[in-house]
């Protein structure tokens, strides 16, 4: 796995949360390997050095997990996803500081990749 980055994390606050985004995601033969706290997130990440990483900014609402996930794999694209109505305008900016490449609505990214 580490040599083809094919991998997808999803770092979830709660278990089965993910699905809704896996599910979404195009293409087969990517290993999609949820993780369901921030450290647990960053063992899976470093481990696996997944092409993209889906990180909900419920589970690190300071944003500093995307800055781990950058340090920690650093040829992974890292997504902050939210959930509107709890929208997080002002933490867009610092997860975009921390090396996100993109910070996007939970619901507009499943749309966007069905």
């Amino acid at each position: 796995m580490k040599d083809n980055h094919r991998g997808v994390l999803i770092a979830e606050p709660g278990a089965g949360r993910h699905r809704s985004l896996a599910g979404a995601l195009p293409g087969e033969g990517s290993e999609v390997v949820a993780a369901h706290g921030a450290a647990e997130a960053v063992a899976v990440g470093r481990s696996l050095q997944p092409e993209l990483a889906l990180v909900d900014l419920e589970l690190s609402p300071d944003c500093s997990l995307v800055g781990d996930l950058v340090t920690a794999c650093p040829g992974t694209s890292v997504v902050a996803v939210f959930d509107a109505p709890e929208g997080v305008a002002g933490d867009a900016g610092e997860a975009l500081a921390q090396g996100a490449a993109a910070v996007v609505e939970r619901n507009l990214l499943a749309a966007d990749l069905a």
